[in-house]
């Protein structure tokens, strides 16, 4: 490692190993800080997910804002191997356009698919000039020894001889076991584009083993959240975590404290407050739901639902991730959690709506079962629980009229361009059609509305009823 890092730039753009005619070696990358893409994906009218790749550029805005100068696109945070191999070439293409004008090395994970399929997202990678390559190992029919794991990886260096290619080491997902710090020693240029590895794994004397093979000849970007502290007490510097996406600022000053300042207590620290809030997300659901979620809560970022077999995440757990969030000390953007309901079919955001109102039925309940009447006398602990449950009508009736807002307006404009369309002289079957169930829709979310309303006013008046002598709100509610 460098010791002449200035901490300002610490965080730079990740340096490509060259590669020269001969598919040789010539530089080390070196330190840098990538991030972990989350594919973004709405509610279409047949239930699937699709993509909504409008919002990358916006998403590569805010992350250069935050000083994440790298993404990895189509891994495992952004739902690569649940895409199409065209919905990763998409997702890919729509990331080098936004990343030419933000600057941001790009990253695309190629690997999770037939051979054929990943040999095509490897040349489709190098042809929109990616920075580097990431490759999962086949899926399926596991490699189990370094030598099968090598022979993949060659062929998909073959496929991209101009580009620079990382393997994506994450047992826990894969089930593939290879040492990675025998492999790397036993490659010998076997690969003859391998620049290193991304390195998910909780086995750091694994991880240290591949730091120094081959004199350090490697990059190992270490990917895992809970223990950046830990690989810059090693020497890594080089990291691709989710948690990127939504706490830069932490993971920087971690990053920055273990790695330059050499504060170990510090980075201790700092790691301990990313681990409790990766704890916080996490333990709600799979990684992906949960850091979607995340990502709502903490950015302006909406990424959508996750693709099945994943879901959506119940709002009782969005409301819990929120408040645990919130008393490990981030700001929440609690308006956000309404993005979780998908408009695109009205069964499903109704369904969505009444588990939301659960919330207010144990509100109630917890008003008539825990609060005392006035004859008992007023204890800060009545206090406390009056004004917790205060905080969650706030925040649940906040949530729900921002979604209902939200799916009215995007109703009312679906509504316009489809009239737009008929005045057009598009008169077809399926237009008027569509029009009609539009227009019932927008009539259904109308009355839903004014269900809120009475939802909204019964438990308000519960509480005022029951919490009114314990506890005094400077709001309306």
């Amino acid at each position: 490692m460098k010791t002449n890092i200035d901490i300002d730039k610490l965080i730079t753009r990740a340096s490509s190993k060259i590669v020269d005619k001969d598919s040789k070696v010539d530089e080390k990358m070196t330190r840098s800080e990538n991030v972990g893409y989350k594919a973004f994906n709405e509610q279409s009218k047949k239930g699937t997910r699709t993509l909504n790749l409008s919002m990358i550029p916006q998403y590569a805005d805010l992350l250069v804002k935050r000083k994440v100068t790298g993404v990895l696109v189509n891994g495992t945070s952004g739902e690569g191997p649940s895409m199409s191999v065209s919905e990763r070439k998409l997702v890919a293409e729509a990331w080098a356009t936004a990343t030419r004008t933000t600057k941001q090395h790009l990253m695309v994970q190629v690997g999770g698919a037939s051979l054929p399929d990943v040999l095509e997202l490897a040349r489709h990678a190098e042809s929109i000039k990616a920075d580097s390559i990431l490759c999962l190992p086949e899926l399926y029919f596991s490699p189990t020894t370094t030598e099968q794991l090598t022979d993949y990886l060659r062929l998909v260096s073959l496929a991209a001889p101009n580009t620079p290619l990382l393997y994506y080491h994450i047992p826990s997902f894969t089930h593939v076991n290879i040492h990675m710090g025998q492999w790397l020693e036993s490659q010998n240029d076997h690969i003859p584009t391998l620049v290193g590895i991304k390195f998910t794994s909780p086995n750091m004397e694994e991880g240290a083993q591949a730091l120094r093979a081959c004199g350090s000849k490697y990059v190992v970007f270490l990917g895992n959240d809970q223990l950046v502290s830990a690989g810059t007490a090693l020497g890594m510097d080089s990291f691709i975590i989710t948690s990127l996406n939504m706490l830069p600022e932490l993971v920087l000053e971690t990053v920055t404290e273990g790695l330059v300042m050499r504060n170990v207590m510090r980075a201790r620290d700092n790691q301990q407050r990313l681990t409790s809030a990766v704890m916080a997300i996490s333990r709600h659901g799979t990684w992906v739901e949960t850091m979607k979620v995340a990502m709502s809560l903490l950015t302006n970022m909406n990424l959508g639902p996750p693709r099945a077999p994943l879901c959506p995440l119940p709002t009782q757990a969005v409301t819990s991730m929120a408040k645990e969030l919130q008393g490990l000390g981030f700001d929440i953007r609690i308006e956000m959690a309404a993005v979780s309901i998908g408009c695109g079919d009205f069964l499903e955001f109704q369904d969505a709506l009444k588990r939301m109102r659960q919330i207010d039925d144990k509100i109630i309940y917890m008003l008539n079962v825990i609060i005392p009447t006035e004859s008992f006398q007023k204890d800060n602990d009545t206090h406390a629980k009056c004004k917790e449950l205060h905080e969650q009508i706030q925040t649940g009736h906040k949530a729900r009229e921002l979604a209902i807002t939200k799916c009215l307006n995007a109703s009312k404009e679906k509504i316009n361009r489809l009239v737009t369309e008929r005045n057009n002289g598009n008169n077809s079957f399926e237009l008027v059609q569509e029009l009609r169930k539009e227009q019932n829709a927008l009539r259904l979310l109308k009355s839903e509305l004014n269900i809120e309303e009475v939802v909204k006013k019964h438990t308000v008046s519960v509480f005022h009823k029951k919490c009114g002598y314990f506890y005094k709100s400077s709001s309306n509610v």
